[in-house]
């Protein structure tokens, strides 16, 4: 229920942006400020029906088990190991094709060339780093092609798989790898579980972590900060309130508290 809500304010919000936008843009040419606000309904109420009903009435909705089930296995991916993972897709892929396990990889032979396949699960997304060193470990199997398997990857990443001439590669976001597993109806064994909200910490543990020495220094310049703002604003009230409570907090967090030197040193 949560995760709808918290879609449904994403969508309300993006749909209030792109309104205030074109608003800006016809009150500008259109003084009157009530033609402006219904010209702008109109134009929103056109793209609403464009791209909310038409574009994406074929489109398949990924349903909320679904979107679940392929966070659990990605999550699964990058707590195993190198090994884990190789074992899995050897045996996945091996269903359909002449698979060999390598040290960083597995190859693929199909149609006399070699296929290298690269898996980079982990919680950050591929970087171009991470294409240079697959390119540079397939040399051993002069492979022409290299798919890389990974929860993601940044712009940069994509834009330099795509300049890369003489291999072709490819990246296979968390979206491919699942739709690639579907089709082979095999996914790897959950044993580990990364709960989407942490478990519940207790008043004193947020303490601890709010009046730590280490935060005096952030808490004192955020206070000097809100204190020069309020010399520029109108209602300055607010902003001094919100300094004098960040100096407070400062000069409360440089005493050394037992329960937070306790917190701070577990080992």
């Amino acid at each position: 229920m949560s995760y709808k809500i918290s879609r449904f304010l994403d969508y309300l919000f993006a749909r209030c942006l792109a309104a205030l936008i074109i608003f800006i843009w016809i009150k500008y040419y259109a003084k009157s400020w009530p033609l402006s606000i219904l010209y702008t309904a109109i134009v929103m109420a056109i793209l609403i029906i464009i791209f909310d009903i038409i574009f994406k009435k074929n489109k398949p909705a990924e349903s909320a088990t679904d979107k679940a089930k392929k966070e659990q296995i990605m999550n699964q991916l990058c707590l195993n190991t190198s090994a884990q993972n190789l074992e899995f897709f050897d045996k996945l892929l091996s269903e359909r094709h002449d698979v060999t396990v390598q040290k960083s990889c597995l190859t693929i032979k199909k149609d006399n060339q070699i296929i290298a396949v690269f898996l980079r699960f982990s919680t950050s997304k591929l970087m171009p780093h991470n294409i240079i060193d697959a390119i540079k470990d397939s040399k051993e199997f002069d492979a022409k092609k290299i798919l890389i398997l990974c929860n993601g990857a940044n712009s940069n990443a994509y834009y330099l798989a795509a300049c890369i001439e003489g291999i072709k590669v490819t990246i296979l976001d968390d979206k491919a790898a699942y739709e690639l597993m579907k089709k082979y109806n095999m996914y790897p064994e959950i044993n580990l579980k990364i709960n989407k909200f942490p478990k519940s910490i207790k008043l004193k543990e947020l303490a601890a972590i709010a009046l730590s020495r280490k935060r005096v220094k952030g808490y004192f310049f955020a206070s000097l900060l809100l204190l020069f703002s309020s010399f520029f604003v109108r209602y300055y009230i607010y902003y001094r309130v919100a300094a004098t409570i960040m100096m407070i907090m400062a000069l409360v967090a440089m005493k050394d508290y037992k329960f937070v030197q306790e917190k701070e040193k577990v080992l």
